[in-house]
């Protein structure tokens, strides 16, 4: 079986980056926080802000063009996961207060183990 070839390396580093991976997932965490706290105006500023740092990271990255970059296709996978949670859970009539709090939890332990076993690796554009 053949490997996949990659046709434009620059695209595919900007969607498997691992910052940008972990800004993303933690836009999904204010996400989960605004029906745990019953407010939008804290996670939504929060969230706000986030997005910003990732849209100002996505210009520097297409404007710099960097010869190398971070990717973390672990992480890329995982966060997916949490985006289809948080359909699921938005689509029950009354979901519980745990299912907001345990993303939450994933999340930080995801980032722990980000942090500190380092999957990611550098990739050539």
């Amino acid at each position: 079986m053949e490997k996949d070839k990659i046709e434009n390396r620059r695209l595919y580093a900007f969607l498997r980056s691992q910052t940008l991976t972990i800004l993303m997932d933690m836009a999904f965490s204010c996400l989960f926080l605004m029906p745990y706290l019953n407010d939008l105006i804290i996670p939504a500023i929060i969230g706000g802000v986030i997005f910003s740092v990732a849209i100002g990271y996505s210009i520097w990255f297409w404007i710099k063009k960097p010869k190398e970059i971070i990717i973390n296709n672990w992480l890329s996978n995982i966060s997916s996961v949490f985006l289809f949670y948080w359909f699921i859970v938005n689509a029950m009539d009354n979901p519980n207060k745990i299912l907001y709090i345990i993303p939450l939890i994933c999340m930080v332990a995801l980032f722990v183990i980000i942090f500190v076993k380092q999957r990611g690796f550098g990739f050539k554009i």
